[in-house]
């Protein structure tokens, strides 16, 4: 199957598609707008399955899919733009395959739209290529996978209970578990903003804290009475 045969191949609405990614192909080569860059989503997924197809591949890798995915895109991007060159697509590959990512999983784009709306307008337009909006999506992410991971969260919350005199000891205020949270997250490399995406929303610190608080401490209450049953059965010999 050559290229041409699979361009023959599209649906009217792939067609549709590609037609909005050509448009915006040539407002991204002028001057580069996050807007313009998201809108090329659709077209792109177009040529990223034609090129799995094509190669037989079910992931976007290998040899076969890259040169294919570049291929079309390039003969996409020439319909608008002469003096493009496959060097030139080469070097946008990085942003396809973040506009990709960005177009699958649970949401990202609504995640995306949703974290753009509680910027301010000035930082918001600072926002303006895929590879920015991939790292804002993808610290939601880290953050939502953090409160996933016992492992990170209850290590930090028994680092502070170690502090206590003793399973009676006053319970750690909120402040002292979010800071030691947070300490124990950045020495784990969980994404700085990730850590900060998280401290700011204090009750979900909060909530998690006093949850592993009362696991770890009714944990020791149990070890403590195994062993005095230990202790009992040990000394009745």
């Amino acid at each position: 199957m050559s290229i041409e045969t699979i361009q023959q191949s599209f649906t009217e609405s792939e067609r549709s598609d590609l037609d909005e990614f050509e448009q915006r192909f040539r407002r991204v080569a002028s001057g580069k707008h996050l807007a313009d860059w998201l809108k090329m989503i659709p077209g792109l997924v177009v040529l990223s399955k034609a090129a799995m197809a094509y190669s037989g591949s079910h992931e976007r890798r290998g040899r076969g899919y890259n040169e294919t995915f570049a291929a079309l895109v390039l003969e996409h991007a020439r319909k608008v733009s002469n003096r493009v060159s496959l060097k030139e697509i080469e070097a946008m590959k990085p942003s396809f395959s973040y506009l990709l990512w960005l177009s699958e999983g649970h949401g990202r784009l609504a995640v995306l739209d949703s974290e753009l709306d509680k910027l301010p307008l000035s930082r918001r337009l600072r926002i303006a290529s895929p590879v920015m909006a991939y790292k804002l999506v993808k610290a939601v992410e880290d953050a939502a996978a953090v409160v996933t991971q016992p492992a990170v969260s209850a290590e930090a919350a028994a680092t502070l209970l170690e502090q206590q005199r003793d399973e009676d000891g006053p319970t750690p205020t909120e402040e002292e578990m979010l800071k030691v949270l947070t300490r124990s997250l950045r020495k784990r490399g969980v994404n700085q903003t990730a850590v900060a995406l998280l401290s700011a929303d204090f009750d979900m610190f909060k909530d998690l804290a006093e949850a592993l608080h009362r696991e770890i401490r009714a944990a020791r209450l149990d070890a403590k009475d195994e062993a005095r049953r230990k202790a009992t059965k040990t000394s009745a010999h």
